[in-house]
């Protein structure tokens, strides 16, 4: 009998195992490294986003303690909330961790409302029979001290800034009592509703 060497064939099956085996164990040891990177990158940009928002509150005060927006800057705010959305979808929400999940959600939340919110800008009657923020104005300078010289100008600060509070408030009101408002007709149906007798009310 004459022996003879193995099929070429069974060389490359055995070489194929063995690079098989390798790139096997080379995904073993660098998968969770990889998807540990682009998991690390949506927990970053999110961060960067959560601060981005935290200091959105600071444009409206701006404006002033209290003055109400008009109806551009609110406009201006959806827009700028439709924008901060788009950057935050790019961010997988599976990628992260519970307690970025969460902060994900909660972050979509609100800047959904925001964005929505010039929709709704001419439902947001400032004053009405029941309810007025003013009538908190005097009690809040009851309670301010003055017993310091910056105690006295804080004071003067707030005693400042009424007229322009008031100023903010009477133009919402005359704009949204214009016959070109969109909700005048809720306006006089609001109205006529407070005018009717109790009796004849449902």
């Amino acid at each position: 009998m004459v022996l003879t060497c193995p099929p070429e064939p069974w060389r490359r099956r055995n070489t194929r195992r063995s690079i098989g085996l390798a790139i096997a164990v080379a995904c073993t040891w660098l998968g969770p490294s990889l998807l540990a990177q682009p998991a690390a990158s949506d927990a970053a940009t999110l961060k960067t986003l959560v601060t981005e928002y935290s200091a959105r509150p600071a444009v409206a005060a701006s404006r002033g303690l209290g003055v109400l927006p008009t109806f551009e800057q609110a406009k201006a705010d959806s827009t700028w909330a439709d924008q901060f959305l788009v950057r935050l979808h790019r961010v997988q929400p599976d990628r992260l961790s519970h307690d970025d999940w969460i902060t994900y959600a909660m972050l979509e939340r609100d800047a959904d409302i925001a964005r929505d919110a010039a929709n709704y800008f001419w439902f947001q009657v400032p004053i009405t029979p029941y309810a007025s923020p003013l009538r908190g104005v005097t009690g809040s300078f009851a309670v301010l001290p003055l017993k310091t010289d910056a105690d006295v100008a804080a004071y003067v600060d707030a005693l400042n800034r009424v007229p322009v509070v008031m100023a903010s408030y009477e133009a919402r009101l005359r704009t949204m009592a214009t016959p070109t408002s969109p909700n005048i007709a809720d306006i006089e149906a609001c109205g006529m509703w407070m005018a009717t007798p109790a009796t004849d009310t449902p």
